[in-house]
């Protein structure tokens, strides 16, 4: 399976369970590996929650549904997270967005 098509199969996902309920709230968590200034890290992790808010939102998502946090290269998973220079495949799985389904139901809780 290629990236591109992991990331077809997320949308696609993705989509179905928004679809499923409209008032689901999303949170977008961006993140970024270690390699560059921590000011550049945290612009990229915003730009990729911002790329994904805009999909959704022209695929029907309504935006006052989304919110988005930048963590930069804060919060490293894999070997990034304990060494350095980690592996480039570990780099890898952190330039990332995580997204959180939340029903309205649930805020707070």
């Amino acid at each position: 399976e290629t990236e591109d098509q992991g990331n077809k199969e997320a949308y696609q996902l993705l989509k179905t369970l928004v679809s499923m309920s409209p008032n689901v709230k999303i949170k977008l968590d961006g993140f970024t590996d270690t390699y560059g200034t921590r000011a550049v890290n945290d612009r990229i992790s915003y730009l990729r929650a911002y790329n994904l808010h805009n999909l959704l939102v022209s695929k029907g998502v309504r935006m006052e549904n989304i919110t988005m946090v930048a963590h930069g290269e804060s919060k490293p998973i894999g070997r990034c997270a304990y060494e350095y220079p980690c592996p480039i495949e570990d780099r890898q799985k952190n330039r990332r967005v995580e997204v959180r389904l939340t029903p309205r139901y649930m805020e707070g809780k």
